[in-house]
């Protein structure tokens, strides 16, 4: 797995995990089958194809097979755009159902599933968790 300083500020482990991926927007869409990797907030897709850089658009990824019910939905937001590909970021809502698949597909190909749970637990849903005070604390 490759590391840098961006890394650093990640909010969730990336996994490698190959899943066939769809992308749709108003005026473009796009099929590919390999992802380099994936987190609870978004994954890179392998492609040579390219959606504008900030567009916004619906992320389909299929857990067996294209046009299989097992499928996470969610909206999404191109967030880079590299030689080899683009990263695409998950935006906040996401229905239960497709939250529920993201994080057993994390947890079941992590290398460190411990470490997921850590951060699944730090977070409601994609949100971070806010520190409440107690009354005692003011």
């Amino acid at each position: 797995m490759r590391t840098s300083k961006r890394s650093d500020k990640r909010e969730f482990s990336r996994t490698s995990v190959r899943v066939a991926v769809e992308l749709e927007s108003d005026d473009a869409s796009l099929h590919c089958d390999q992802t380099r990797d994936l987190s609870m907030k978004g994954l890179f897709l392998l492609t040579r194809d390219r959606f504008p850089l900030d567009s916004h658009c619906r992320a389909v990824l299929y857990l067996v097979e294209c046009g299989s019910p097992l499928r996470i939905e969610v909206t999404a937001r191109i967030v880079r755009i590299e030689e080899d590909g683009m990263a695409i970021e998950f935006l906040e809502f996401m229905e239960p159902e497709s939250f529920e698949y993201l994080k057993n597909l994390m947890l079941y190909n992590s290398a460190n599933p411990t470490q997921v749970e850590k951060e699944l637990d730090s977070h409601v849903g994609l949100r971070p968790r806010k520190r409440i005070r107690s009354k005692s604390s003011k």
